[in-house]
């Protein structure tokens, strides 16, 4: 089935479709009561095992251990997946201004780790993919989505202060989704990258949550 979405998603790239915003990317859901500046750190690893770096073929020859090239193969790059950069993106701003105050001494770390990631097409789409895929796609043409990719990930957070303490530790899930469509669709690389960003926002939404009822406590031991 995978095949077969991967032609319609192609025929996306030449039909107007949306993109991810720069608004996409900053959440405006803000906390009342702000805790004191904290730097943030996202774990690498779980983020790199999450949305790997992608060996990507490209041209008409291939690098030698000398640099130069020949034309018996394809040149391979490595790409780094999107979606980190945007995870990355989509925490600090929120950190930053949702929950924390973005300027004065640093109080302390605000440290999240990726778990559960799932990253998968809605099955349901998959007879309406066959169809198109058979008409050669007029019906995406005409608006009908071809597919819906659905996201999940679960967040581990810590906030620690300045002793290394941890005064608070939340794991929540979010959740998103895209539909891969022409006009007010998304191609399928920038379907990934939405539903990941709702997701990541989804579960901060609900840490923003337990820091808000958790606050007068966490701002205390912040400030030792």
């Amino acid at each position: 089935m995978k095949k077969i979405i991967i032609f319609p998603l192609l025929a996306l790239t030449v039909v107007a479709c949306r993109s991810v915003s720069f608004n996409d990317l900053h959440s405006q859901n803000e906390n009342v009561n702000k805790l004191p500046a904290l730097s943030v750190n996202v774990d690498k690893e779980s983020l790199k095992n999450a949305y790997p770096v992608r060996k990507v073929t490209t041209g008409s020859g291939t690098e030698t251990h000398d640099g130069t090239l020949n034309f018996y193969g394809s040149v391979s790059s490595y790409k780094q997946d999107s979606r980190a950069r945007d995870v990355i993106t989509v925490i600090n701003y929120d950190v930053r201004h949702n929950i924390a105050v973005s300027t004065g001494k640093l109080k302390g770390k605000f440290n999240v780790r990726l778990s559960n990631v799932n990253n998968e097409y809605n099955a349901a789409y998959y007879p309406l993919t066959a169809l198109q895929t058979i008409t050669l796609y007029i019906p995406s043409l005409l608006g009908a989505p071809i597919a819906e990719q659905n996201c999940s990930v679960e967040l581990e957070v810590e906030i620690q202060n300045n002793h290394q303490e941890v005064v608070a530790s939340y794991t929540e899930v979010g959740q998103g989704s895209a539909k891969v469509a022409a006009y007010y669709g998304y191609t399928g690389e920038e379907a990934s990258r939405y539903c990941t960003i709702q997701a990541i926002q989804s579960a901060m939404d609900k840490v923003k949550l337990n820091i808000a009822e958790d606050y007068a406590r966490i701002n205390k031991a912040l400030q030792k």
